[in-house]
């Protein structure tokens, strides 16, 4: 039994460490998603969000006035709330659907959470200067009401709607239903009475 014990042991100590080896030798970023299809689809729904959430709180600013070093130009696309939200799923690989991990990334915009790494920050490799201070203050003169506003489109944006079927008119029956009669009191079944027993015998 002991032979037992200690050979299902080794066996998965060999396993877990392998397959730990196995992470641990992947050469991809841990901020960046492997699949390439959720990059693309991240992409298109960070685009989308963006959208929506300037068309519903325009008094947020742009903050797109970097220059990009790639092309010498200024990128309109390259605002203050697409890079929150890059920062948000790829700086900090962040679900996109919960509100307390808004509040969480909102947080550390405003230095009360986890600390910014300037480095990291989406924008700083080819915007110049970086965005990171000028975003962060953008989002602390926010007042509390639009912040939590901002919490919750975004929230709203990530979060599949459900489609919600139109409700259901009956036709009226052109004859009245009857209306059910209520039936009459059964008869109670009488209850044991004390030598009632002594029936049960043969």
């Amino acid at each position: 039994m002991k032979k037992f014990i200690l050979l299902a042991l080794v066996t998965l100590a060999l396993t877990l460490g392998w397959g730990w080896r196995g992470i641990a030798q992947t050469n991809l970023p841990l901020d960046i998603p492997s699949n390439p299809r959720r990059i693309v689809t991240q992409s298109m729904q960070v685009q989308v969000a963006v959208r929506l959430i300037y068309e519903q709180m325009p008094e947020i600013p742009l903050e797109n006035q970097y220059l990009n070093t790639r092309t010498g130009q200024v990128n309109p696309e390259d605002n203050l709330i697409s890079r929150l939200l890059r920062y948000h799923l790829v700086t900090k690989n962040r679900p996109p659907s919960l509100r307390f991990d808004w509040k969480m990334t909102i947080a550390d915009y405003l230095e009360a959470n986890e600390p910014m790494v300037e480095d990291r920050y989406p924008g700083t490799d080819i915007l110049q200067p970086n965005p990171m201070r000028p975003d962060r203050a953008a989002i602390a003169r926010l007042t509390p009401a639009q912040r939590n506003q901002l919490v919750n489109l975004l929230v709203a944006a990530y979060t599949p709607v459900a489609i919600v079927p139109a409700r259901i008119i009956f036709p009226t029956p052109a004859t009245p239903v009857p209306t059910p009669q209520p039936s009459p009191p059964l008869d109670r079944i009488p209850l044991p009475q004390p030598g009632d027993a002594q029936f049960l015998r043969l």
